[in-house]
């Protein structure tokens, strides 16, 4: 409650969780438990009842992108490499993935402006 006239009280953390009736993690606000080989991923992700991630929307060092996830594995890739870091390659990309996680059709935003085939797709 704000008593008028008052500060909002601001709560700082580097993780909020969202837990179910079950005591299971079914979202997470803050730091994720990624592997990001240039630094911390913070970001919103959604899980599902066996607490996989299912949908991800994160910023990293190296920009930002949205996971939609199956069984563990990415299954849509959605992002923009940020060209003020060290991205290999600084542009807007969407990847579609197989059962595994693994790339089998993608698209990148060339330095014209146009959709291209993704290297690796």
């Amino acid at each position: 409650m704000i008593i008028e006239n008052e500060t909002p009280i601001v709560h700082r953390a580097e993780r909020f969780e969202v837990v179910d009736r079950e005591g299971r993690v079914r979202a997470v606000l803050g730091l994720l438990e990624r592997a990001e080989p240039t630094g911390q991923i913070v970001g919103v992700e959604l899980r599902d009842a066996a607490e996989r991630a299912r949908a991800t929307l994160a910023v990293g060092e190296d920009g930002s992108w949205m996971l939609l996830e199956l069984a563990g594995n990415a299954r849509i890739v959605l992002g923009v490499n940020d060209p003020e870091s060290d991205a290999v390659d600084a542009r807007a990309f969407l990847y579609l993935c197989d059962t595994d996680g693994r790339p089998v059709a993608g698209w990148r935003v060339n330095d014209e402006g146009a959709a291209e085939p993704a290297s690796g797709s």
